[in-house]
């Protein structure tokens, strides 16, 4: 059996000047055959904002969690609640962060992997068509 590429889309030139930004992307599913097609209509903007502190369940997994909040909470001995929270926040965001990059890193390693295994298939699938073919 062969595989068809259907993964694909059309524009015309007027619809590229009206979306003049709009990005296609070919995402790897993991439990289909069938590879989605992401249409982005406009650019992102990467601007570095200040976001508000979010607690990632995924960092009770981690090691360094009970290090960083007795780390950060003890900093200041005699500041209140707020200073201390205040630590707190900055430490663990500055932690998080580097396990978000490891996270990335990760996901895009598995990602390629699961990209090659894909072509592997294709290509072993391909091989046994032409086997069975040429008897």
């Amino acid at each position: 059996m062969k595989e068809e590429k259907l993964d694909r889309a059309m524009a015309t030139q007027f619809w590229h000047d009206f979306l003049p930004e709009a990005q296609l992307h070919n995402i790897i599913a993991d439990r289909s055959d069938h590879y989605p097609i992401l249409l982005k209509l406009c650019a992102e903007n990467r601007r570095r904002i200040m976001k508000e502190f979010k607690f990632e369940n995924a960092w009770l997994l981690e090691e360094g969690l009970d290090a960083v909040v007795n780390d950060s909470w003890g900093k200041e001995i005699h500041s209140d609640i707020l200073q201390k929270l205040n630590n707190c926040t900055e430490e663990m965001n500055t932690w998080g962060g580097k396990l978000r990059s490891r996270y990335r890193d990760e996901i895009e390693e598995y990602r390629k992997e699961l990209e090659m295994m894909r072509r592997n298939t294709v290509l072993a699938q391909n091989n046994k068509y032409d086997e069975v073919r040429s008897k």
